[in-house]
């Protein structure tokens, strides 16, 4: 794997699966959609042996990507989604972090998402955007919720992802 191309994993919400962040995230895809709410230690080591990993993290799948910069040097970039940091530690390592937060979610707006902020930029460069929307939104199929991911974002996403 060369710095050109960095394996790009999503780790997806409470409550949900990599099946469902794959279909709500649209247009931009990952190249491995982790159960890891099942096994993180596994997963955990899985992703050490790769050269070089882009985690997209969607709210407490963020908050598994601060777990993560314990335990992993190989992280490139960090795309956290409606993600609060829950982990007790400072977030470590020092690469490019983005932060999105819808306008209409009601995480937005809380103590914990103005500390999630603060916490990464004590080692990190922080970009951050706003998407529209809720936390969830609601879908005609099962489970019948999914994650509030605007896609309208996608190409900027992607481009902050390349750059």
């Amino acid at each position: 794997m060369s710095y050109n191309n960095p394996v790009r994993v999503a780790l997806h919400g409470d409550f949900s699966s990599g099946k469902a962040l794959s279909r709500d995230m649209g247009s931009l895809q990952a190249d491995y959609y982790p159960d890891w709410k099942k096994d993180k230690d596994r997963i955990t080591e899985t992703l050490c042996y790769l050269d070089e990993v882009d985690l997209i993290g969607y709210s407490s799948g963020g908050s598994y990507i601060s777990y993560l910069t314990h335990h992993l040097n190989n992280i490139r970039k960090a795309v956290l989604y409606e993600a609060p940091n829950l982990e007790p530690e400072i977030p470590d390592g020092n690469f490019p972090v983005l932060i999105i937060w819808n306008d209409k979610s009601h995480k937005s707006k809380t103590r914990e998402a103005q500390q999630t902020l603060l916490e990464w930029q004590v080692n990190h460069t922080v970009t951050t955007m706003t998407g529209m929307g809720r936390h969830i939104k609601f879908v005609p199929y099962p489970p019948f919720i999914g994650h509030g991911w605007d896609t309208l974002l996608n190409p900027y996403i992607r481009d902050w992802l390349h750059e």
